[in-house]
């Protein structure tokens, strides 16, 4: 572990002359002003100000991104300590080389770098969907219309990748657990909730362009369930150890409801520290949302192949996956005509709640499909309609 102490570092002159560039929050830019360990003499960072807890869930699920991302596309984030404040904690994350010209962040505005590069792109953009599927995965809801979406380009590649992860985690914050955070309101994991990080305009036309191509996505889960969920646990228990040995871990009880937290675990994980109980509901809630997600997968394809008429695919997954063992897996249709009716309203309203697909058996999606397993009937693709959004034909 590497924390720094804040007098360590030295503030330049202000934000750069670029939209958004890291985080909105920015207030300065920072530089090392000694060689500490593996990080030069001068390196350019971003010191961030934030909540006790949400600086917590920056420093950890930065870890957790970097894992499922890679390290070429996410810098590092350390501790900054404060010796006059042991309590005090802050986070630093570490400029991506040349970014000023390599690291092309995305943001509200119209210009090249926004929403609009990825609804324009003929084909898919490398690695947006796996950025995007993280985020969900880490319950990180600070990136409504892709603000916290960068174009990372290298020396042989050009990328999306995602940074400014302080709202991560909001499992926490949903279920009250975030002392003097409002509750807010809690979507699950699912087709349900996936989309709802877009601008309430843009919805209906990603969702048309996704529809259109779902292998992306397919690709994206398929690479998030091969890592180890035991690798997972290590890094947040590691993250909550660290940030412990920094400020004590009387200071978690500070900023996280016991109370509460302590209903939900189990007796033997009382006996816990707070840093050891914080760790263990983190991973519950993500391993969760892993586990959600393979069902999703399952779910995906099989509609997917469905959608696209594509028979010998589905009789083989059917075949090697073993239909009887997986029918009754509750799925959301990808392709449910209910995502057109998103326009014009927020997809957070209570309005939509009961315009959003329903849950359904597996084995219920592919009848809807008109399709039999078992008699490998063909299945009579019906008619679509492009979407509109507030008037903009989304084409």
């Amino acid at each position: 572990m590497t924390v720094i102490d804040r007098k360590k570092f030295q503030e330049t002159e202000g934000v750069l002359n670029t939209s958004r560039l890291y985080t909105s929050r920015a207030k300065s830019f920072v530089k090392l002003l000694e060689d500490i360990d593996k990080y030069k003499v001068g390196s350019e960072w971003l010191l961030k100000s934030n909540k006790f807890t949400w600086v917590v869930h920056e420093y950890i699920s930065s870890k957790l991104y970097k894992l499922v991302l890679g390290s070429k596309l996410v810098t590092d984030t350390v501790l900054v300590s404060n010796t006059e404040d042991p309590s005090e904690i802050k986070v630093a994350v570490k400029l991506a080389d040349n970014y000023q010209t390599n690291f092309k962040t995305f943001d509200m505005f119209n210009g090249e770098y926004s929403p609009e590069y990825i609804l324009n792109k003929k084909d898919a953009v490398p690695g947006f969907a796996l950025a995007y599927t993280a985020s969900r995965l880490f319950e990180e809801y600070d990136d409504v219309s892709l603000n916290n979406y960068a174009l990372k380009i290298g020396k042989n590649y050009e990328n999306i990748t995602r940074f400014d992860f302080d709202d991560s985690f909001k499992f926490f914050q949903f279920r009250g657990m975030e002392l003097n955070v409002p509750k807010g309101k809690e979507y699950p994991f699912g087709w349900n909730s996936f989309f709802t990080n877009f601008s309430y305009k843009d919805i209906p036309r990603f969702i048309k362009k996704f529809q259109e191509d779902a292998e992306p996505f397919i690709q994206a889960f398929e690479q998030l369930l091969t890592f180890d969920l035991k690798k997972i646990m290590s890094i947040v228990k590691k993250g909550f150890n660290e940030v412990r040995d920094v400020v004590g871990d009387e200071t978690f009880a500070k900023h996280y409801n016991f109370k509460t937290l302590n209903k939900l675990l189990n007796p033997k994980a009382l006996e816990k520290d707070n840093a050891g109980k914080l760790a263990l509901f983190a991973y519950k809630m993500v391993s969760n949302n892993f586990v959600k997600l393979d069902k999703m997968l399952k779910c995906l394809k099989v509609e997917s192949y469905l959608h696209n008429n594509d028979y010998e695919k589905l009789n083989k997954y059917f075949t090697d996956e073993k239909y009887s063992e997986i029918k009754d897996i509750e799925c959301q249709s990808y392709y449910s005509d209910a995502y057109k009716d998103i326009e014009c309203q927020s997809y957070y309203s209570d309005a939509y709640e009961s315009m959003r697909p329903k849950i359904i058996k597996l084995e219920d999606l592919v009848a809807q499909y008109g399709y039999s397993p078992e008699s490998n009937q063909d299945y009579l693709p019906g008619s679509s309609e492009d979407y509109d959004s507030c008037g903009i034909n989304a084409v």
